[in-house]
Order: structure tokens, then C-alpha cells, then sequence
């Protein structure tokens, strides 16, 4: 658990941080740091939150966990992303079911299905019963 929790981190700190608003990213091309930051917004914004979710969760932190597996799942369906919709949901749904909260994991899990079968991994979507 701890190493996941430390490779969350680093990834959150070196990875679509480091790469997106680099100077070399925004010479590369062509952007100005607000470009860029709207294509962040756009495609990057649920991955980090799903991100935060995983890290709050190897912490142990589940108040921050709940928290950011709803914004998550909000920002994927916003962007209409349903295949990162469907893996907010089942890692969701496997979070709240280890803390306890029952009362979500059917939800989620029937969320998660929808949007695997929306993006036709119907298989997936399967395997989740």
C-alpha cells in the first residue's frame, strides 16, 4: 500500500503536472501556458482526480478519498469520457465497499456497467456481476 501511495505521488508531481506546463510543452506547441491549461482542464482534470481519489485513499484519508471519486466521476461525465466514467465507478465502487459505505458500492457498480457497455466492452461490463 505504501508504494502505490508514493508512486501515486510522484506521478501527481512529475507526470501531467511536469509534462503539461513545461516550458518545452508550450514551445512544442506553440501554446500559451493558458492553452494549455484549458487542454488540461479538458482532458486531464478527471484522471488527476481520479488520481487524488486513489492517493487519499492509500492514506487512509476517506473523507478526501469520497470526495474526489465524486468530482472524478463528475469531470468524466462532463467531458464525456464514459470509458474513464466506468473505471471512476468500479474503483469507486471497491473503495466504498472496503470502508463500509455498502449503500454506494450497487450504485456504482451499475454506473460502471452502463458506461462499459456505453463504450461497447460489454465483456467488462459483464464481469462486474
Amino acid at each position: 500500500m505504501e508504494l502505490h501511495a508514493e508512486l501515486i505521488k510522484q506521478y501527481e508531481v512529475e507526470g501531467l503536472e511536469g509534462l503539461l506546463l513545461s516550458p518545452r510543452a508550450t514551445k512544442t506547441t506553440n501554446a500559451s501556458t493558458g492553452d494549455v491549461l484549458a487542454l488540461v482542464v479538458w482532458n486531464f482534470e478527471n484522471k488527476l482526480l481520479l488520481l487524488q481519489a486513489e492517493r487519499h485513499y492509500a492514506f487512509g484519508e476517506t473523507d478526501l478519498a469520497v470526495e474526489k471519486y465524486k468530482l472524478a466521476q463528475e469531470s468524466s461525465k462532463k467531458h464525456r469520457f464514459v470509458h474513464e466514467e466506468a473505471l471512476t465507478c468500479e474503483l469507486a465502487a471497491a473503495f466504498h465497499e472496503k470502508a463500509g459505505n455498502v449503500q454506494f458500492v450497487a450504485e456504482l457498480i451499475v454506473r460502471a456497467a452502463t458506461c462499459y457497455q456505453t463504450w461497447g466492452a460489454e465483456e467488462k461490463a459483464e464481469s462486474l456481476f
